[in-house]
Parts: C-alpha cells; sequence; structure tokens
C-alpha cells in the first residue's frame, strides 16, 4: 500500500474497537501494523512451505475450526471486558 491510503486504513482501524481478527494464508508480514496485542492473527509466521492446499492449512492452523474459536474467545474476552 502506498504511505496515504496505509495511514488511512491505519487510521479507520483505530477507530474500531476490539475485537480484531486476520486470517491470511500467506505470511503475517503486514498484518502487525493492524492488530493490537489482544487480537490475533490466523494464518503463516514463516515463508516457504509447500505441500497440497489442505495440508499447509492444517500444518499452520488456518482452519474453520481455529477460526470459530478465535472469534468465540475474542468475544468472550471483549464481553469481561465491558460492564454490563
Amino acid at each position: 500500500m502506498n504511505a496515504v491510503v496505509d495511514s488511512q486504513v491505519t487510521r479507520d482501524f483505530e477507530l474500531l474497537g476490539p475485537p480484531r481478527l486476520a486470517v491470511e494464508a500467506a505470511v503475517r508480514d503486514g498484518w502487525d501494523k493492524y492488530l493490537r496485542e489482544d487480537d490475533v492473527f490466523i494464518g503463516m509466521n514463516s515463508f516457504g512451505a509447500s505441500a497440497p492446499g489442505e495440508d499447509v492449512y492444517r500444518h499452520f492452523g488456518i482452519t474453520t475450526e481455529a477460526v470459530v474459536n478465535a472469534v468465540i474467545s475474542l468475544f468472550q474476552s471483549e464481553s469481561k471486558r465491558k460492564p454490563a
């Protein structure tokens, strides 16, 4: 992204409260500037894996189950932080 678009996206993300979840089939590179400490990233943290797609996704935890569990966990954590 260019600097102008990147700063707009960053500002827009800061306006959105938690929780945040990023799912990326490629490497994590670039997502850290949009995710905060309590946010979740599901994807590869390295480069160069080679295998059939399903095998790579399963190896790196890029699964429907992982996404669903992360969403549930994020919303449970968020509900504990906010007063009823």
